[in-house]
């Protein structure tokens, strides 16, 4: 039977994020023993995803892109606890319809404004687990 597995270890200097690379279909039958899980999502912002291929790929991208699109909007980088507060609330949003994202996710990151590291959990029904 196929297993997936996120972890994430925050100190005060730093966040580490180690994810599988394995791709496991219907539980059994592994496809790939050599999947990137992990999303870099700004300077000092990392991702790590569980779920399917294709989910993953597609919250990952767009996660990316939208984040990307609000730093040349705004001039600056956006803090890692307002893109965990935003892709949670478009991850609930997205629940509502046909295709939901079936992603789970690790968010990590520095904050320069505070100077401080954070990390957040997040599962496919938008369920937050934050370490303050």
């Amino acid at each position: 039977m196929g297993t997936h597995f996120l972890i994430g270890l925050r100190t005060d200097n730093f966040v580490i994020l180690a994810a599988d690379k394995n791709i496991f279909m219907y539980g059994a039958l592994s496809l790939s023993k050599e999947y990137n899980r992990e999303y870099k999502l700004g300077k000092r912002l990392y991702m790590i995803c569980g779920g399917e291929p294709g989910d993953m790929d597609s919250f990952a991208t767009w996660a990316k892109a939208n984040i990307d699109l609000y730093e040349r909007r705004n001039g600056y980088e956006i803090r890692p606890h307002a893109v965990q507060h935003w892709l949670r609330m478009s991850m609930a949003e997205n629940l509502r319809s046909e295709d939901m994202w079936r992603v789970n996710c690790i968010i990590g990151g520095y904050d320069t404004l505070n100077n401080t590291t954070y990390m957040s959990m997040m599962d496919h029904y938008a369920t937050n687990f934050c370490q303050a």
